[in-house]
């Protein structure tokens, strides 16, 4: 049976997870590729509160590590690093003086620029959002973070946490609207290392093997 997921001594290096293995792996034979990019975009009607919406990612940035972890490689083991997340901002861009054309044009060149961000996993940020405002009442929102550090889920969970920062934060709330969180991904990367070793590892080895060799039989 598996250990209990507790949280990890962080007295000590922390490994990455195995996936977040592999991704090195892969960004070590092609540095900056942006393949494993997670662009988002999405259009805000509304008047925004540029303070409140910076003050909502700072806080996302404090509450999950993993958006401000870096990775380093030392003696041929890859280890985690969480940042401190003081020297984090979101990029804002105004773009109300130009005129429609002029206007769209910008937005479409900045768009496909942030989504093509190429991440340094060593140097990081791995999470950028930027703000562009169209005009007093119309703006896009931008976030793109690297693989290494997110999946589809967890940018659900992130989209919800903002708008509920954002209320909170609005009507002078905190961000104890949200729940604490006990266990980090790191803490979850050191349990699965911890564990997945030794016999343990050969047994889960051996049994995905046969799988797979059962299921290329078949085809």
């Amino acid at each position: 049976n598996a250990p209990p997921l507790l949280p990890a001594d962080r007295t000590l290096p922390i490994l990455v997870s195995f996936s977040q293995l592999r991704l090195w792996i892969i960004d070590r034979f092609q540095p900056g590729n942006v393949t494993y990019n997670m662009p988002l975009a999405v259009k805000i009607n509304g008047e925004i509160d540029l303070a409140v919406l910076e003050k909502v990612f700072k806080a996302l940035v404090v509450r999950h590590e993993s958006l401000r972890t870096t990775f380093y490689e030392e003696d041929g083991e890859v280890y985690q690093r969480v940042r401190d997340a003081s020297d984090w901002s979101v990029v804002f861009e105004d773009l109300r003086d130009l005129n429609e054309t002029a206007r769209q044009e910008r937005l479409g060149e900045l768009v496909v620029q942030h989504a093509l961000t190429q991440f340094d996993l060593v140097a990081g940020p791995l999470f950028k959002v930027s703000l562009v405002r169209l005009s007093n009442e119309s703006q896009v929102l931008m976030a793109n973070m690297h693989h290494i550090i997110s999946d589809g889920w967890s940018v659900r969970v992130l989209l919800q946490e903002m708008v509920a920062l954002y209320f909170a934060f609005s009507q002078g709330g905190d961000a104890s609207v949200l729940p604490s969180l006990p266990i980090q991904y790191a803490d979850y990367a050191a349990w699965q290392r911890n564990w997945l070793q030794g016999e343990v590892l050969e047994e889960q080895l051996t049994y995905w093997k046969e799988k797979l060799a059962r299921a290329s039989a078949r085809n």
